[in-house]
């Protein structure tokens, strides 16, 4: 067997994964993959093949960058892990949470997580407290469900009963004892990023890191960045990923819970307007300020929300407690699923038993075929 790393162009290789894979399954998706996996280090694409070549397990690992009481850690989040033949997903396993010093898995199948929670090579957790919320029914699109699905969910969303975003996210705003503003922007700048947080864990990526991860000129996501104001000073950002009939809080970053909870509304006063002042939002939240001020909005959980599984030698006494956390929902590829916004696919029909003669989609990982129906 060999490891290898998938290389961008290779489209040998996705067509190779594309016999393997859902009809709607990202890794489908040239542009995504070349964009995630294909032009930064800190992202790749892992495959296992046999003697003959056959792939018999893919894993995609992005390293995010931790602020933590222990100092700087790297997590290796996983994404599109998957297993087509019986026995071959452990080799990546161990790749994968090797790769940092903490791995993680965020959302996945039922097969993924029992998997990794299963594992005896390292001591494994599930962060506490973390929710996902969500306001006006955010359902996702998604190419591959039934006819019926689609009707009930377009239903829901014209719902006369909604929410208006704006309207709300600015009578929040008024109630503040500092005003909170919620610049547009094209690209991160060094002023936008957050030296001194009250969250004791959360992302602290490069300036570099944040402009490929949410670059707001990329063909098959839409991201929305706003620099946070708060009474003249920088303080911080948000970054929206606007999926059509949804609005999803990608990443954001503040200097305290409160003042980020502004800077979100803010954020979403002026990209939920016109078209999309009801629209559905989704978020994740660990942090019992945020989540205070979320509910207060009109955000309720969503029960089929994503956990965050950890996993590391030996797992540091922070690594538990959500409430220390600042979690955001399009973290590894959550924010980043079918249908991309005109993005071609690789149309190669899936047989019940591959061209390269493994049965398919013994384990399924995070990257499912389709984006997550909140």
């Amino acid at each position: 067997m060999g490891l290898e790393t998938w290389k961008a162009g290779d489209q040998a290789t996705l067509h190779d994964l594309a016999a393997l894979l859902p009809e709607y399954h990202s890794l489908r998706y040239p542009d995504f993959v070349e964009h995630y996996y294909g032009t930064s280090e800190s992202c790749r694409l892992f495959l296992l093949r046999d003697d003959a070549g056959r792939i018999l397990s893919c894993a995609g690992v992005e390293k995010l960058s931790l602020s933590t009481p222990d100092g700087p850690k790297t997590l290796a989040i996983g994404t599109n892990y998957h297993a087509f033949q019986s026995g071959a997903g452990a080799f990546l396993f161990l790749h994968w949470f090797r790769s940092g010093d903490l791995g993680a898995l965020y959302g996945g199948s039922a097969d993924a997580r029992n998997l990794v929670l299963n594992q005896k090579a390292f001591a494994l957790t599930e962060l506490a407290g973390l929710k996902t919320l969500q306001i006006n029914h955010a359902y996702a699109d998604s190419p591959s469900e039934s006819t019926w699905r689609r009707t009930a969910k377009s239903i829901l969303r014209y719902s006369p009963f909604k929410t208006r975003i704006d309207r709300r996210a600015g009578e929040m705003l008024q109630r503040g004892s500092i005003s909170v503003e919620a610049i547009p922007e094209r690209a991160f700048t060094a002023d936008m990023l957050v030296t001194e947080s009250s969250f004791a864990v959360r992302l602290s990526p490069s300036v570099e890191t944040l402009n490929w991860r949410y670059a707001t000129d990329l063909n098959f996501v839409k991201y929305r960045l706003f620099r946070i104001v708060a009474d003249g000073q920088p303080a911080g950002f948000v970054v929206l990923n606007e999926q059509p009939h949804r609005m999803l809080v990608a990443h954001c970053d503040s200097p305290d819970a409160w003042t980020l909870s502004q800077g979100i509304f803010a954020a979403l006063a002026q990209a939920c307007r016109g078209t999309r002042r009801s629209c559905g939002v989704l978020l994740s939240s660990s942090h019992p300020v945020t989540q205070s001020a979320f509910r207060e909005f009109g955000f309720r959980e969503h029960r089929g929300g994503r956990a965050l599984a950890l996993g590391a030698r030996r797992m540091p006494a922070w690594s538990s407690d959500g409430s220390q956390w600042l979690i955001n929902e399009d973290w590894g590829d959550n924010g980043l699923r079918p249908p991309f916004l005109g993005s071609h696919r690789i149309t190669t029909r899936t047989p019940a038993v591959s061209s390269t003669g493994i049965q398919p989609e013994v384990i399924t990982g995070s990257g499912s075929s389709s984006s997550r129906a909140a």
